[in-house]
This record gives C-alpha cells, structure tokens and sequence, in this order.
C-alpha cells in the first residue's frame, strides 16, 4: 500500500513539474506583442486598457485610442507595436449611436499570424466555453475577408464575456481545437454568449455550431 501512494506522489510530482515547464516556456517565447492584448481588473468584468463595455462612453473610447493610435476614425483605429515592428486594429461599437453611449464591444484584431490560441490560454486562462463553425460567406467579418473559404471558424469564449475568434491556417477545414490555431480577433463584450457549449479543451468537436448539425470528419495530422 505504502509503494502504491508512492507511486501516486510521484506521478502527481511529475505532472506538476511538467505544468511549470510549460508555463515557463510559454513565459520565455510568447511574443512581446501579447501583453498589449492582457486584460484589466475591472468590475464586474474584466476591460482593455481602460475602456469597459457597458460603462466607458464612445466619446471617451474615441479621446482615449486618438492619443494612442498611429491613424483611424470614429470607429476603427490603428495601433503599432515597435519592438514587433507591427501594427494592429481596434474597433468599437456602442449601444445605441449617440456619442454619450456606452460602448458595447471593444474588438481587437491582431496582425496576422503574430497571436495563437495558446498563447491566449496563457494569457487568460482556461476558456469557459468554446465551437467550431462552417464559414463559408466571404461577407463574415467574423473573421478576415481576405481569408480562403471554406473555413472552420472557432469561436473561444474566456471569463469576463471576452470571446476569441480563431482559425488553423494548416488545416482550415478540420473541426479541432489547437493551440496553434491563429487568433483573428479578441472581442470585449457586453454580454456572455447563451448557446455555445463547454470548453473541452484541445480536441477534435464531432458537432458544428452556428445553427449546422451533422457530425463532421477531421484530418489525421502527420
């Protein structure tokens, strides 16, 4: 019995040295980039850089990313990154058009390729909720227009209402959650997302979401 729970220790020792490691590892090569996509402790739910969907006003968004930003408009601004030598948008949209009206998403869309969902995990922790969808409308700004289709669209929802639209450039058609599938846009919202499912981590989905049913096949990787 002695050697069982032994047995048991080590293998519980092992697992948390592993975890560690990957988080170091994470710490040592994730892009200097990804820290300007880190969320703030806001109440009651978490907010980028100060602005808070629900209570920041869009005349106070706008004041606030005019400072900040290299060009953009009332809604859509553009932001650089001089270490990555890259530049990437946010776009805000309010409750209602008004200039006094609160924000109701904040969307921050990073420069392609530079941000995965792994890093994300990392950043955010576990996601709360996570499905996959067909996409096959070039019109969906879901994710990139420029982007081919067909293509699998994830939809990753983390706590605080802070949903990440992802894609797998290498495998665009398979229905599976990875950690190197490419973030398009990390969206701020107001309000959760009712019908998407449990997160159950990075693994093949056998359901689509988006209103289409049908099991579904996915690529065996080499």
């Amino acid at each position: 019995m002695r050697r069982f729970y032994s047995s048991i220790a080590v293998i519980g020792i092992v697992f948390a040295l592993l975890f560690i490691g990957m988080r170091l590892v994470g710490h040592f090569t994730r892009p200097a980039l990804l820290d300007r996509f880190a969320p703030e402790a806001c109440s009651p739910h978490p907010c980028w850089n100060g602005l808070e969907p629900g209570k920041t006003s869009m005349k106070q968004a706008r004041e606030s990313l005019v400072r900040v930003s290299e060009t953009g408009d009332d809604y859509r601004f553009v932001l650089c990154e001089p270490q990555d030598k890259a530049c990437w948008d946010v776009a805000i949209e309010g409750i209602s058009p008004k200039a006094d009206s609160a924000l109701s998403e904040v969307k921050l869309i990073p420069p392609t390729g530079k941000i995965t969902l792994g890093d994300l995990v990392l950043l955010y922790g576990a996601p709360t909720s996570a499905m996959i969808c067909w996409q096959t409308a070039p019109s969906s700004d879901d994710v990139a227009a420029n982007l081919p289709r067909p293509l699998m669209v994830g939809y990753v929802i983390f706590k605080g209402h802070v949903r990440v639209n992802v894609y797998n450039p290498q495998y665009p058609v398979d229905a599976r959650f990875d950690p190197s599938m490419v973030v398009d846009q990390i969206t701020y919202k107001t309000l959760p997302d009712l019908t998407i499912p449990s997160w159950r981590g990075f693994v093949a989905v056998d359901q689509l979401g988006c209103g289409r049913g049908g099991k579904v096949t996915v690529t065996q990787k080499p």
